[in-house]
């Protein structure tokens, strides 16, 4: 029987441009690819089976082979010229896992929509401030994502910020041949869309014992979610997305 279960490991041998080749399980049947580039293409076969160990040697040996056929007999290849693909993987295989559960999959959902925006083969050095207001024109409308509808300043924000974050690293960050993926951020210094705070009712001590009162007979989670509000300060919405993991009952914090 298939395995359904996903599994995001993936293991890196080689290097960027050269003799990159990458192994990662299929996400329907758990059966471990291969992938590496050839001529400017991103090509990919089974290796069908699911040892991982095995799967790993065989990255290792497919990147020696490849590093032993140069291109025109040259010692070297020339590195290929960046592309938002690319970085866009490199920081997925990277950085994207060493986040929480949630966030991997808005950096994974981000991470497509970017690439549908700008094209996978665009340079990142190019991006500019046209870029940055188009992009924010058309989310705004609805015509980018996978709602199709409109979205507020707040959700463009959160979407710009994983836009800056994944530059930022690039022009931090270097390949192994010791060259940063990007000399600057290009978009280093725009403004995100912003999105005013609303004027929020607040309840006076009165209504707050009076709907302490009948709390519990709505639901007992109800009536915890109330006493939180009012000694926390926070709202309903990051109270409920509150975890056992976020209480440490031996500090009683």
């Amino acid at each position: 029987m298939a395995r359904t279960k996903r599994d995001r490991r993936s293991y890196s041998a080689g290097e960027w441009g050269r003799n990159r080749v990458r192994v990662f399980p299929d996400p329907k049947t758990g059966l471990f690819q291969i992938e590496w580039r050839e001529n400017g293409r991103r090509l990919t076969r089974s290796l069908k089976h699911r040892d991982w160990t095995r799967a790993k040697r065989q990255a290792d040996e497919a990147a020696a082979g490849f590093a032993v056929h140069e291109p025109n007999g040259k010692a070297e290849a020339e590195p290929k010229p960046l592309t938002l693909g690319t970085l866009f993987d490199i920081y997925g295989e990277e950085v994207t896992p060493t986040k929480g559960r949630r966030t991997q999959t808005r950096d994974r959902y981000s991470t497509e929509m970017f690439l549908g925006f700008f094209g996978r083969d665009r340079d990142p050095a190019t991006l500019s401030q046209r870029d940055w207001d188009r992009f924010i024109r058309e989310r705004r409308a609805g015509r980018v994502g996978p709602s199709g509808q409109p979205v507020r300043n707040r959700t463009i924000e959160w979407d710009l910020t994983f836009l800056m974050a994944v530059l930022n690293w690039a022009a931090r960050s270097r390949d192994d041949q010791g060259r940063l993926f990007l000399d600057r951020n290009p978009l280093k210094g725009l403004r995100k869309p912003t999105a005013k705070n609303p004027a929020r009712v607040l309840l006076t001590e009165e209504e707050y014992r009076a709907m302490l009162g009948v709390s519990r007979q709505v639901n007992w989670r109800f009536h915890v979610a109330i006493v939180l509000a009012h000694e926390t300060g926070h709202r309903i919405g990051a109270i409920r997305h509150l975890r056992w993991s976020d209480i440490d009952s031996a500090a009683g914090i």
